[in-house]
């Protein structure tokens, strides 16, 4: 057997064929690789305080579901955080920051530059604008449109270097992302009574429960300027998260008419995420107690899947005053 023989069947056209596939395809499938590598990264740490809390809420607060909903709700959802986390991880002094606290985002990775995600920064808004329309009608582009006016206030003007105006703008994010995500999980129909009312009450526990994230970034922030409160009030501010966590569970079971496992299960973990933030201290020891508090906040939305009649009545009450008025 030659060696011309020996190649032969690899001189085939079929052969051939192949190798240009391969080739082709590798080509394609690296850089989609280390697309998706680039956004998970740019979100991963929000999934836990932003994608689950906020789908949680829109799912228990909806009707009627179903799987093509949920998922235009996701993916609503999903595009405004990138948007958020291109702006705030490329602003400022983010990247110092980050480079500490989470080393693994895509700018100081280097998986991408801070000029690439200003650039994108500017031109997802408008995607976002056009998306929302079609998914969730004109609530859901006001809500959008919100939201990138919260993150320009947040970032670009720098808002959040003070500790009123990172809680303010971060808490404010919350009631906008519900609102938009209500909107394209009821393909853009009008926000009921119920559904305000719960929006309201999640916004309330936000604002007033929001430093306990701020909690495990202690080192980078005050490395990047920024004042919180954990940073500026350390030991108030500690103390204040339980009770701030028993008041807003306490709260929210005086008004809800869930199913008794969510309420429930809403107190359990109040009370181990309060003996966690007194009993742990340590900045590099926050994380375990970050993630039980978004456990706690995602099982405080289920409870306000279905509210008391009376609350609702009241509120009808209210709103017909305020229209006659």
């Amino acid at each position: 057997m030659n060696f011309a023989s020996t190649l032969a069947p690899w001189s085939q056209p079929q052969f051939l064929l192949a190798i240009c596939l391969v080739t082709t395809m590798s080509g394609v499938i690296v850089p989609a690789m280390r697309f998706a590598k680039t956004v998970y990264y740019l979100t991963r740490s929000d999934f836990k305080t932003v994608m689950l809390p906020i789908l949680v809420f829109s799912q228990s607060v909806v009707a009627w579901h179903s799987t093509t909903r949920f998922l235009a709700t996701a993916l609503w959802l999903y595009m405004v955080l990138i948007e958020f986390c291109l702006s705030n991880q490329s602003s400022g002094d983010s990247p110092v920051e980050d480079a500490h606290n989470k080393p693994y985002r895509p700018i100081p990775s280097g998986l991408m530059s801070v000029e690439t995600a200003r650039r994108l920064r500017y031109i997802i808004p408008f995607v976002n604008a056009v998306l929302s329309h079609y998914l969730g009608g004109r609530l859901a582009v006001l809500a959008s449109v919100t939201l990138t006016v919260i993150d320009t206030l947040h970032n670009d003007i720098g808002l959040a270097r003070q500790w009123w105006g990172k809680s303010l703008l971060a808490a404010s994010c919350y009631p906008m992302g519900e609102l938009g995500t209500i909107a394209v999980a009821r393909a853009g129909s009008t926000v009921n009574l119920h559904q305000l009312i719960a929006v309201a009450v999640s916004a309330i526990v936000n604002i007033t429960t929001i430093h306990a994230q701020d909690t495990p970034d202690v080192i980078g922030d005050a490395e990047a300027g920024r004042k919180t409160l954990p940073i500026l009030y350390p030991t108030i501010s500690r103390a204040s998260i339980p009770l701030v966590l028993l008041a807003s569970t306490l709260g929210v079971m005086q008004i809800s008419d869930a199913h008794p496992a969510f309420v429930w299960l809403m107190v359990i973990f109040c009370f181990i995420t309060s003996l966690r933030y007194i009993l742990v201290r340590r900045p590099e020891k926050e994380m375990p107690s970050f993630v039980l508090y978004a456990v706690w906040l995602s099982l405080l939305h289920c409870s306000l899947s279905s509210l008391k009649d009376d609350i609702l009545s009241n509120g009808l009450t209210m709103r017909t005053d305020l229209l006659q008025f």
